[in-house]
């Protein structure tokens, strides 16, 4: 059944498609298998199918988990998102906790207080979370003229993240207290105070990394993936301190090119 509603609260019943053009409401006995969004919804149900934004909200008092999102839209969840995917999303996304099947790809505007995604994440905007852990995380500026002129400065702030765990990390514009990575690449702006890799690190001459350690051997044990649990890795490691390291950058890029020197 395809159910067009234009306002109100959805009956109960199974839908296979409900399209909400007006002011909606889904209570806990309407079950859809897709959500077409292009106004304002809100979802007081735990279990949803797939959700497509077509310029609307979706708001949910309490925790969620659906298939696959992607559209473009507002999505606020007061309490943990649980998806198959967030494919091609562009808008803003609010929650308090994300856990994603497979990957995460937003342009726009990404708050949370930690992001755990088994394949990908990328964000092409502004981030703010405590925590990101994903095989491979990139995070760049959002580019383009239209921003200031609309007044949507939020898009181009400075993301700001405390922790980043991955096989690859690659951020732009991005101030982070700790990374964990296989190999990490800073550019334009990046700033990381701690980079604990295994690989390699390189960076552009915008950015920069306070201290460095090599020899970081990755974890995935079930504490690590914990949204709540301690971030630090649990595996022993091998720390290099290089001589006259501290924060003096052309010290950092002597060690960089000693380390590739030996490789």
């Amino acid at each position: 059944m395809i159910l067009n509603c234009y306002g109100g609260i959805i009956p109960p019943g199974t839908y296979d498609i409900i399209i909400a053009h007006g002011q909606t409401q889904i209570g806990t006995m309407a079950d859809f298998a897709t959500l077409v969004v292009k106004s304002e919804v809100e979802v007081n149900r735990g279990d949803a199918g797939d959700v497509i934004f077509r310029g609307g909200s979706l708001r949910c008092p309490g925790s969620l988990r659906c298939g696959r999102i992607t559209g473009y839209g507002k999505l606020s969840v007061h309490g943990s998102l649980k998806c198959a995917s967030l494919a091609d999303f562009t808008g803003i996304i609010e929650a308090d906790a994300i856990d994603c099947d497979t990957s995460l790809a937003v342009r726009g505007s990404l708050e949370s207080d930690s992001v755990l995604v088994h394949e990908t994440i990328t964000v092409t905007g502004h981030v703010s979370t405590q925590y990101l852990e994903a095989e491979h995380v990139t995070l760049s500026a959002l580019q383009t003229t239209m921003l200031p002129r609309f007044g949507m400065h939020d898009y181009a702030q400075r993301s700001t993240v405390s922790t980043i765990r991955a096989d690859t990390v690659r951020m732009q514009t991005t101030t982070c207290q700790t990374i964990y990575a296989g190999a990490a690449t800073l550019e334009k702006g990046a700033y990381a105070k701690r980079v604990y890799y295994r690989h390699t690190l390189s960076y552009d001459s915008s950015s920069y990394a306070a201290i460095i350690r090599r020899e970081y051997r990755k974890s995935r044990s079930a504490d690590i993936r914990s949204p709540r649990g301690d971030p630090r890795p649990r595996t022993t490691r091998t720390e290099h301190r290089p001589e006259g390291r501290g924060d003096n950058p052309n010290a950092h890029q002597s060690f960089l090119e000693s380390r590739g020197a030996e490789a």
